[in-house]
């Protein structure tokens, strides 16, 4: 027995699958976007930690540390 599939059919599984991979395309559009977020912040937050670390870091050697002159202007 063979069927005969017509081109209403072909064109409906068509739209069925573009319709499935749209859908899906979204999701993962928006993981993707959740993602990237949480990477953004975990950065920014790195930054942070590095900016504060410097600047105490500064703060010891212009302030604590008792270096020569020479060396003071090289920071």
């Amino acid at each position: 027995m063979s069927t005969i599939v017509s081109c209403l059919d072909i064109v409906q599984i068509f739209c069925d699958v573009d319709d499935y991979c749209n859908h899906w395309e979204n999701l993962w559009q928006q993981v993707l976007y959740a993602i990237a977020l949480q990477v953004i912040v975990k950065v920014k937050l790195f930054l942070l930690i590095i900016t504060k670390h410097f600047n105490l870091l500064k703060h010891f050697v212009l302030e604590i540390l008792p270096l020569p002159k020479p060396l003071l202007a090289a920071l």
